[in-house]
Formats: C-alpha cells, structure tokens, sequence
C-alpha cells in the first residue's frame, strides 16, 4: 500500500508542477498578454476626402514607426512592428493614418492582440 500511495504522490506532484510552470510562462497573474502592434498597409481605396500628408513632413520623419514600416509597406504591399515600448499611442503624433509615399498611399493604425 505505501509504494501505491507514492506512485499517487509523485504524479500529483508532476501534473502541479508542469502546471505551475505552464502557469508561469503565460502570466504570472493567470491573465492573458496584451501584444500592441503598429501596422502599416497599402490602401488601393480611392480616399480624395483624406488628407494626405507627404513622407517628408517632420512629424512623419520623426516617427520611428512611420520611417521603419511606410517604406516596407510600401514595397511589399504590408508591414507591422511590435509596439511595446511605445504603447497604444505610438502613432497618435503622426498629422494622419494614410501617408504619401512615392505615390502609394499608405494606412497606419495600431492592432492589439492577445
């Protein structure tokens, strides 16, 4: 009987500690992450009521994520970069979502994913 109840044991015992460190790897707190992303796309749409605003504009050039993605986006029709550092407001500075660049015209807009 006693070896019976130490095979019990030691499963319990593995099952609770694969499940603390699963626990732990998602969120110490048992809450889902927040992942904010910038992202940056080709918009085909005809949009002459937005305004445009040129690559060159300061605030555009002073924007990491603008000066990173809009020429990817522009090249390869999409781009997104992890936002962690600059939160949900990282392209709030920007005069506008739809830049001009070499005449494509480029949407920003932050995505969240858990």
């Amino acid at each position: 009987m006693p070896s019976i109840s130490r095979r019990k044991a030691l499963r319990g015992l593995s099952v609770g500690l694969c499940g603390a460190l699963t626990a732990g790897c998602v969120n110490p707190y048992g809450q889902s992450r927040n992942d904010w992303y910038v992202y940056a796309a080709l918009d085909s749409g005809d949009h002459e009521e937005w305004k445009i605003t040129e690559y060159s504009h300061e605030q555009v050039q002073t924007n990491d994520f603008a000066r990173e993605l809009v020429p990817k986006a522009a090249e390869t029709g999409s781009a997104r970069k992890h936002a962690s550092d600059a939160g949900k407001d990282a392209i709030d500075d920007l005069p506008t979502r739809y830049i001009s660049y070499e005449q494509e015209l480029v949407r920003m807009e932050m995505i969240h994913e858990d």
